[in-house]
């Protein structure tokens, strides 16, 4: 299972690092563009203004290897930095009303605790569409000054081949 970082809903491209401390844990370290072009997603630019996005994470994999009797899930703690210039949120809503100017803060960062886990599986785990239902939950959080979210609490169920003939979808 390919586990990415980048969390934009544009391409970035970037850089990931992976490194396998047991058959369960693991940390990644991703690098990506801090602001991605909207067009072709080919365009790679490093600069004050936009910066990069840079990703950690440390990951801990249950019921995943091939003699594990349980069903499977992920438990993840991560963190983000971009170095990029950010607004502060206050001082837009004031320079919008006319009652001073935008300042800016040199970056921004957060964290996020995920985790997800299958609750049922359709066929037995040799099934290579991994048929069944997935729940997930989420926490994050980021200082308020610079960010619109300050901390978000999210979760939700993803079904895979819930359609018959569509093991994939």
């Amino acid at each position: 299972c390919f586990h990415a970082l980048a969390s934009s809903p544009y391409g970035a491209p970037g850089a990931r690092l992976k490194v396998e401390s047991s058959a369960n844990t693991y940390f990644q370290v991703g690098a990506y563009d801090g602001y991605p072009y909207q067009d072709d997603g080919t365009e790679f630019e490093l600069n004050r203004q936009e910066g990069a996005l840079l990703y950690f994470e440390l990951g801990y994999r249950l019921n995943q290897g091939k003699d594990d009797p349980g069903l499977p899930g992920n438990f993840k703690l991560g963190a983000f930095y971009h170095t990029g210039d950010f607004p502060d949120v206050q001082s837009v809503f004031n320079a919008s009303i006319g009652a001073g100017a935008v300042t800016y803060y040199p970056n921004t960062y957060g964290l996020y605790f995920l985790v997800d886990q299958t609750l049922y599986r359709e066929a037995a785990k040799a099934d290579p569409a991994q048929q069944g239902l997935v729940g997930f939950f989420r926490l994050t959080g980021a200082p308020p000054d610079r960010n619109l979210t300050e901390f978000s609490i999210d979760g939700g169920l993803v079904y895979k081949g819930l359609i018959p003939t569509r093991d994939y979808d």
